[in-house]
């Protein structure tokens, strides 16, 4: 299982099949994901608390969306979080879509 790192955050690659990765990230507590963008990934989050406030392009998400529902950021969208109510836990399903080797969210990470 690989290991990633963005800041104080942990990934770990569960899966990975041609342009399908999927990622486990921990947040720590009062950790912010700095605004960035992904120019070849298309993400699908699904988050497993409450911990986390969501910022996608101006628009928030302040609570958990019910497991097995989608959050899905496209290539190129601006997005953020914050873990202020505790340590944020979810899964990110990546779609990469540049040119082969495929990459992680991790390694895609570009600050705006």
């Amino acid at each position: 299982m690989t290991k990633l790192w963005v800041n104080n955050c942990t990934g770990w690659c569960l899966f990975r099949f041609w342009r399908l990765r999927i990622e486990f990230w921990r947040v720590p507590q009062w950790e912010q994901i700095q605004p960035h963008v992904h120019n070849q990934i298309v993400s699908r989050f699904i988050f497993f608390d409450k911990h986390l406030r969501i910022f996608r392009a101006k628009s928030c998400r302040d609570r958990a969306i019910p497991l097995l529902r989608w959050y899905t950021v496209p290539a190129g969208v601006m997005h953020c979080a914050v873990a202020d109510r505790g340590v944020g836990r979810f899964i990110n399903i990546e779609w990469w879509t540049g040119e082969w080797p495929s990459q992680s969210a991790a390694e895609d990470f570009q600050s705006v």
